[in-house]
């Protein structure tokens, strides 16, 4: 079956009067039985475009069914904005809110490039706009494909990344958040904007000490190859059950730190084929005044060392 352009949608290229056949367009030549996970979102697209009513329910039934995989490929940032809304609002995606998350900042930057606009906070936004608040993080925040960890001056990105002690196995997860040095933990965060915290942190106090670093160095880590890679542990800490757990609720100062930066621990270490290096990470001033200290150990278990960098 071709998806065929009605006689209602083509008369304006016939003179009045004329009977207005439907019309088969080059651009719509294709089968519904060609929907595969990596065109199904450009297949809906044109359907979508072409107003076929009768064949885009069974194309967002594709999409639907096979959620996680269709929306972390690069296809979907060909949906226009009404299709993103229409799949990732809909309750029977099969995805976690933490990929559909991923997935929303894949295509709104996909939208700054084709608009040949820089992906800047304000630019992302704009492309994003009320997108953002289907994702429904306040009814279950769960971990996304990507963790994001701003580096240290001494790990190498040809090299795995390792914990400073991965044999401490008596270091708690709350002790490495309040700044235990020797952890076996290793600290990123769930999602891009909350590490681009801390390159504008690290930027802030290395202003301060007049240290010259040329480049902050930001990796991003794939979650299903580290765990494929046997990765003994991750601890979300965006997980408020997580938390409770790992955290004393009288201890407010590592809960903040946990939520505001997003933690999310993995211990020992992360292979380098885990993990990519991102071109130059935008700074981000969503931070207060009030995550500076004096003391430059403190960020340093935050962050997992962020080279002299120090924060409250």
């Amino acid at each position: 079956m071709y998806f065929v352009l009605g006689s209602e949608r083509s008369a304006h290229l016939y003179p009045p009067d004329t009977p207005t056949p439907e019309i088969v367009t080059p651009v719509s030549r294709c089968h519904l039985k060609d929907l595969k996970i990596d065109n199904a979102c450009s297949i809906t697209e044109t359907v979508h475009h072409h107003q076929r009513p009768k064949e885009y329910p069974h194309c967002l039934q594709v999409i639907q069914l096979n959620g996680k995989d269709v929306i972390r490929g690069r296809d979907f940032t060909n949906l226009c904005k009404t299709c993103v809304e229409i799949v990732i609002k809909s309750d029977t995606l099969n995805a976690d809110e933490g990929s559909i998350y991923d997935a929303l900042v894949q295509w709104g930057e996909g939208r700054c490039a084709r608009n040949k606009i820089q992906p800047s906070k304000t630019n992302f936004r704009e492309a994003v706009g009320e997108l953002i608040y289907h994702v429904r993080f306040r009814l279950t925040m769960v971990l996304g494909a990507y963790l994001y960890r701003l580096l240290r001056s001494d790990e190498d990105t040809n090299k795995d990344l390792v914990a400073r002690k991965p044999t401490a196995t008596e270091v708690t997860v709350e002790s490495h958040i309040m700044g235990k040095k020797d952890s076996p933990y290793i600290s990123t965060c769930a999602n891009k904007a909350t590490v681009e915290m801390f390159v504008g942190l690290a930027k802030k106090k290395d202003e301060k000490k007049k240290t010259k670093i040329t480049r902050y160095t930001v990796v991003q880590i794939d979650v299903e190859k580290l765990k494929k890679a046997g990765c003994s542990e991750i601890i979300d800490l965006t997980d408020p059950d997580i938390l409770d757990k790992e955290i004393k609720e009288s201890n407010k100062r590592a809960r903040n730190y946990a939520t505001k930066y997003k933690e999310v621990l993995i211990k020992s270490k992360v292979p380098a084929s885990c993990f990519t290096v991102l071109p130059e990470c935008e700074e981000s001033s969503d931070y207060e005044i009030s995550d500076y200290t004096s003391v430059d150990d403190d960020i340093d278990s935050l962050a997992s060392g962020v080279s002299k960098l120090s924060a409250k």
